[in-house]
This record gives structure tokens, sequence and C-alpha cells, in this order.
């Protein structure tokens, strides 16, 4: 056998080797990372979410939590398993922090319509007070 030949034969086994490995990479290592990369793209851009990015999140969030991790679930290793319950707690933290900014708007909101609210029996009673006189 020459040597370009078997230059060729190696470069083509090395080809094959490589082509083997990359397809050996895991649904699992696949779901683990694109999921790390959506949790640490929400935790850099969530100060500047609306109500309507956050429902959209949200709906990627489940689906990673419920559809995707599913079709991987019995593939997956302890160490994945533990990196997936770190990514879940990571989201949730930031996910509870926007709530509690939305919470406290809609309790402003509510404090002004419960101030307006009580304004509007006092001021009614003391109305009908002085039709009666």
């Amino acid at each position: 056998m020459d040597r370009n030949r078997l230059h060729i034969l190696i470069i083509i086994g090395m080809m094959l080797a490589s082509a083997i490995f990359v397809s050996c990479q895991s649904a699992a290592d696949k779901y683990v990372h694109s999921f790390e990369r959506f949790v640490s793209k929400v935790e850099k851009e969530a100060d500047g979410y609306t109500v309507e990015v956050w429902e959209q999140k949200d709906k990627e969030f489940e689906k990673y939590t419920n559809e995707k991790f599913e079709k991987i679930e019995r593939k997956l290793t302890s160490s994945e398993r533990k990196k997936i319950g770190e990514l879940n707690g990571r989201y949730c933290k930031v996910r509870a922090k926007a709530y509690g900014e939305e919470f406290i708007d809609v309790l402003g909101d509510g404090l002004d319509y419960l101030d307006g609210f009580v304004n509007g029996l006092l001021n009614s009673n003391d109305d009908n007070e002085n039709k009666d006189k």
C-alpha cells in the first residue's frame, strides 16, 4: 500500500471517528446544554422583560421541563439530573424576582383603587347625611 493511500485511509478513519463521536453526544447532553443557554440568557436579559415576554419565556421553560425533559429523562446520568435541577432553580429564582416586581406593581394599582374606593364610601356617606338635613 502506498503512502498516499495510507494517508487517505487514516483521514477517512479520523473523519468516521469524529462523526461517531459527534453523533454519540447524547440527546441528554444536547438538552442540558440547550437548557443552560436558555436559562443563562433569561438571567442576563430578565430586567428588560415585559409581562408578554415573560409569558413566552414561561412557555419555553415549560417545554424544557415537560416535553423535552420527558424525551430524555431515562437517558440522564446522575450529574445531568443534578445540573437540570440547578437550572430549574436558577430559572425559578429569576422568575420569582420578576413576579415580586409584578406583584408590587399590581399591589400599587390595587392600593390606588382601594384609596379611591374608601374616599368614595366616605364622601357618599357625607353627601347622604347632608341631603337628609
